[in-house]
């Protein structure tokens, strides 16, 4: 295939020389860059002059974030390094951000199995400790806690002391008959009607 026209470059497509001419218009960001490739080549394990592991970019939105990212991950896949990007606009959370990133380096290396393990792990344990839902018949421990708070204030009205000791005395886990006892006999009442 012949180069496009004018571009001075045989057998490039225009995806390419749109890359290549992105890499040379770079403005702006050496330093950063330069400090970011040779601390790919620095030993993380050396007392002297160890590589860092963490780079922070922030910035308003419109300064070259992006775009120096993208430069850093060129200069360390040309370094032989696997490299995983997340955007806080494409995850939803500490956990999604980590099995993401999981992924993308896993298609580079292979499988993460210790840390699909752990996340195997975490995911159970954010089952057992989620509130179970409700079987049929049986209240919700947000509807206790509401009830509850109901019939403390209902305990100040004169009179009301009976009934509230009934629904209140304790009460075993998964107890059906808790919405019932509220009023002593598992029927509504009507609230008796006042003389105007």
């Amino acid at each position: 295939m012949a180069g496009l026209p004018g571009s001075g470059a045989r057998g490039l497509s225009r995806g390419a020389l749109i890359r290549q001419r992105a890499k040379t218009r770079f403005v702006g960001r050496r330093a950063q860059l330069a400090l970011f490739t040779e601390n790919l080549s620095k030993d993380p394990l050396s007392e002297e002059d160890p590589a860092e592991f963490l780079f922070h970019v922030r910035g308003v939105g419109g300064v070259g974030k992006s775009t120096l990212l993208r430069q850093w991950q060129e200069a360390a896949r040309r370094a032989d390094a696997v490299t995983a990007v997340v955007d806080e606009n494409d995850v939803h959370g500490v956990q999604q951000a980590l099995i993401e990133l999981a992924r993308q380096l896993a298609d580079q290396t292979g499988p993460c199995r210790e840390f699909d393990r752990a996340v195997e792990q975490f995911r159970r344990e954010q089952a057992a400790q989620a509130e179970p839902a409700p079987v049929e018949g049986e209240v919700s421990m947000s509807s206790r806690v509401v009830t509850q708070a109901a019939l403390g204030a209902a305990s100040l009205i004169p009179g009301a002391g009976v009934v509230t000791a009934m629904a209140t005395a304790p009460r075993g886990r998964g107890d059906r008959g808790a919405a019932r006892r509220t009023t002593g006999t598992g029927r509504r009442r009507r609230a008796p009607e006042l003389p105007g």
